[in-house]
Order: structure tokens, then C-alpha cells, then sequence
């Protein structure tokens, strides 16, 4: 297997785009009247919905329509937010000029586009911008072709993953990653290329991966080579006696991941080393925390005296629950997290980072834990608004939005508030250094190496 180094997995990607591109405006510029060409995007994991896709007519002679689907046609989380729909307008498409079902007479109530032949390339090269930047589709091996029409026509054929386009990471090759971010970008090559659909990330890039309905974190560590992976199971734990008991017992029954009890939460959390990252160890986490979490589910949580987060997000998932701004689910919350909603109850950001960690206490890992809960509460009031809108309830998924963007502006005031902590010397907004910063050492001798007294990128 070659090293790293024998190749750019970036550059790999766009040369998989470009040979994509070139394909599609050759056979694009031979179409015959009435030949249709309809490109799918197998990204989603939901069947039954309208894919996202890019279709090519040839209605006329030398000339080719092509349409992508309006929110006539696309629904829930594949609908076109308006600044996508603004985006296709800018690349050249025409917005929908009527409904499905209405005589369309030369328009359409999808976006549409007429050109002549010629501008095969073009058409090609705009259809690649909507698949890759609007859509999030990593790679063409993930579009289906469906062609009809006259024989004469070429069959569209484009080549599947190749040994030119599948060089992702090797999982059994190691590498020493340079810093957080060097780390964060081989957990995305690593897990994203074997995935079925986009995963969400927070606003530091960091992968969140579901579970079902439950939500797994991964992030790097900022001061060693190590990934965080952790995955909220139980809240509003009462008996934290016996809840202490039953952590000791998973603790001899899970592999690789350890329970962890903070104030009336239990996670499931484990680091895996990375210095040097093999690849194939993340995957062999996940797949253990599989095996996890089939066994949590309300019996899990009543064990412990609390509630699982599957309950969480199913009651505010009902449009007879969901609570408005007016109406306050504090339960379970710390108060000092609860204040901070309630002094910027209409998430205008009002409060400066000093007294934000005031109000935490000062106290780092306080603040790490709330960013990690306001995280959890944002996410899963934004699939509530997903589920809402899919359900046709605009104004319930207009008030799970609302509660989102609170908790989104939360997680932004603890931010602030985490550098004037850990950064005490500093300002709000400071950059990280990575991990040219001071060191941990293997030992305490002086003259030992440390964690990142490492060779380069191999």
C-alpha cells in the first residue's frame, strides 16, 4: 500500500470531478431529440423521498433542457433553503415559473435552463457545483444515471471508484498528525468516505454522527494527539448512589468506551490514541459503540433513574409539546446554564464572555460540560424542526427553530467565555496554537520526548 504522501486526497477528489465533468458535456453534446438523462444522488438514505437530482432533456433540435427539482418537489431536510435557491439562479438556472400540474408552456416548476448543444460544458460544469456545493455530494460515485431515448445516443456510463478516485485513507497505514486541525481532517477521510450520507458537523468542524436518534461526538483533543468520542444516554438521573453502582458495573461489561457520570447525566466516552492515528481503530470504536447503544433505550434510563435522550427528542418532536418562547422546559438543566438562558432569553448576545464565566464559575470544565449540553439541546430542537416542517407544521418547526437559535447563541457566549478561562493572559477570540504549544511529556525527565516530538506526515 503506498504512504500518505504518495498522494492528495483533495486533489484526488477534483480530478474525480473534473473526468466526471468532461463525461457528462460529451454525452450532454451528442443527445438526440427527446433522449432524457436524470442524475440521482444516492447520498440520501431516505428512498422514498424525490432524490436530488439533475435531469438533461433534449427537447429541440440543438437544444437541451435541464431542471433541477423546486421545493415543488423536494421536501423536509432535501428542501432548498432560499439562499440555495438563490444560488441556482446565479449559476444560470430560471426559477419556477409554475406549480406541478399547471401548463408550463415553455417554463417549468423546477429550476430550468435551456442552451443550445454547444454549451454542453457549461451545463456539465454548473450541474457539478449544484451536486458538490449545494448538496454535499463528496464523490460522482455517488450519483446514479438513468438515460432513455433514441439508440443512437451513447450510453452515459460514468466510471465507478477507480484506483485513482477511491484513494481515501489506508486503514492499516499510520500517520503522525501535526496538530488538531491535521487531526480533524484524517477523522473525516477516514469515516466520511464509508458513510451513506452527509454527517452534521458543529462550528468547529467537528463530526456528529446519529445513531438512530442518538448523537455521537467526535472531536480531536487540543493539547495531545487524541480523539474525543462521546455520546449523551441518560439525563435527569435522580439516584446517582445507585446510578454509581451500575457505571461501575458497565465499566467491566463495555469495550472501549467507559461510562462517565457528571452531575445527573451519563455518557458513554472513550479517547483513542493517535499518535500515530491508524485509521482502522476509529472505525473499530464506532462499531463497539454500536453494539452500546442498541442496548439503551427507556429500560436503560429507568435503571438509572433518569430518561433517555430518544424520549427527549421524540416529545419535542409532537406538535402538541413543543413549547414556544413563551413557555420554558427547564427540567433536568443546571441552573447556572438555565440563567444564562434566562438572562438572554431572546438570544441577542448581550452578555460579554467575563460575565458569562461568572456565572459558570469560572470553572473550565463546567463551561466544557454546558457547551456540550447546549450542543445536545441545539441539535436536537433542529430535528425537531426538521421532522415538524416534513409533517407540514411550519409554525410548530418555526418555534423548534426559535429554541435552536437560543441554544445556538448559548453555545456561542460559552465560547467566549471558555478563552477568558483557559486563556486567562489573553483575549476573547485569541487563536489556538495547536500543539506547538507546551507539551505533555511521556516522562518527567527534561531530556524524554514529548507526545509531539514526532516525524513528519508519513
Amino acid at each position: 500500500m503506498p504512504g500518505l504522501d504518495d498522494f492528495d486526497y483533495d486533489r484526488s477528489v477534483q480530478r474525480a470531478w473534473s473526468a466526471f465533468r468532461r463525461l457528462l458535456s460529451d454525452h450532454v453534446a451528442e443527445m438526440q431529440v427527446d433522449d432524457l438523462l436524470i442524475l440521482d444522488s444516492t447520498f440520501d438514505t431516505d428512498r422514498d423521498a424525490v432524490p436530488r437530482c439533475v435531469q438533461f432533456l433534449a427537447w429541440a433540435p440543438d437544444t437541451v433542457r435541464c431542471e433541477v427539482p423546486s421545493n415543488h418537489f423536494l421536501v423536509g431536510n432535501r428542501s432548498l433553503a432560499a439562499v440555495e435557491e438563490a444560488r441556482l439562479v446565479d449559476l444560470g438556472w430560471n426559477p419556477p415559473t409554475c406549480t406541478p400540474g399547471e401548463p408550463a408552456g415553455n417554463g417549468s416548476p423546477a429550476f430550468w435552463v435551456d442552451k443550445p448543444a454547444s454549451w454542453a460544458d457549461q451545463l456539465a460544469a454548473m450541474t457539478v457545483i449544484v451536486f458538490r456545493e449545494l448538496w454535499g455530494v463528496p464523490h460522482p460515485v455517488f450519483l446514479a444515471p438513468k438515460a432513455s431515448g433514441t439508440v443512437s445516443t451513447p450510453v452515459f456510463s460514468p466510471p465507478g471508484p477507480t484506483a485513482a478516485s477511491k484513494e481515501d485513507l489506508d486503514l492499516f497505514t499510520s500517520v503522525v498528525p501535526r496538530d488538531p486541525e491535521h487531526l480533524r481532517d484524517l477523522i473525516s477521510r477516514t469515516i466520511i468516505p464509508r458513510l451513506k450520507f452527509t454527517p452534521k458537523r458543529d462550528d468547529d468542524g467537528d463530526l456528529i454522527l446519529p445513531f438512530d436518534q442518538m448523537l455521537a461526538f467526535i472531536w480531536p483533543a487540543e493539547h495531545e494527539p487524541t480523539i474525543c468520542i462521546s455520546v449523551p444516554l441518560v439525563h435527569d438521573i435522580t439516584n446517582r448512589t445507585r446510578a454509581a453502582e451500575l457505571v461501575s458495573d458497565f465499566n467491566r461489561k463495555w469495550r472501549y468506551f467507559r461510562p462517565l457520570l457528571l452531575n445527573d447525566r451519563l455518557y458513554a466516552v472513550a479517547d483513542v490514541m493517535a499518535c500515530p492515528f491508524v485509521p482502522n481503530h476509529l472505525p473499530q470504536a464506532l462499531k463497539a459503540l454500536g453494539d452500546i447503544l442498541r442496548g439503551v433505550d427507556e429500560d436503560f434510563a429507568e435503571r438509572f433513574g433518569g430518561r433517555s435522550p430518544l424520549s427527549s427528542v421524540a416529545s419535542a418532536s409532537n406538535g402538541d409539546e413543543v413549547p414556544n418562547e413563551e413557555d420554558e422546559d427547564d427540567e433536568g438543566l443546571p441552573r447556572a446554564l438555565v440563567t444564562l438562558m434566562h438572562l438572554d432569553p431572546h438570544d441577542t448576545g448581550d452578555l460579554n464572555a467575563t460575565e458569562v464565566a461568572e456565572i459558570c464559575g469560572n470553572d473550565r470544565d463546567q463551561i466544557l460540560e454546558f457547551l456540550r449540553l447546549s450542543s445536545e439541546q441545539e441539535i436536537s430542537w433542529r430535528i425537531s424542526a426538521t421532522e415538524a416542517d416534513s409533517h407540514g407544521g411550519r409554525e410548530e418547526a418555526a418555534a423548534c427553530n426559535h429554541e435552536a437559535n437560543a441554544w445556538n447563541q448559548t453555545v456561542e457566549s460559552l465560547r467566549t467565555a471558555l478563552r477568558v478561562v483557559a486563556l486567562p493572559n489573553g483575549t476573547p477570540g485569541t487563536p489556538s496554537s495547536g500543539w506547538a504549544a507546551p507539551q505533555m511529556k511521556l516522562f518527567d525527565i527534561a531530556s524524554e520526548p514529548t507526545l509531539f516530538d514526532a516525524s513528519p506526515d508519513s
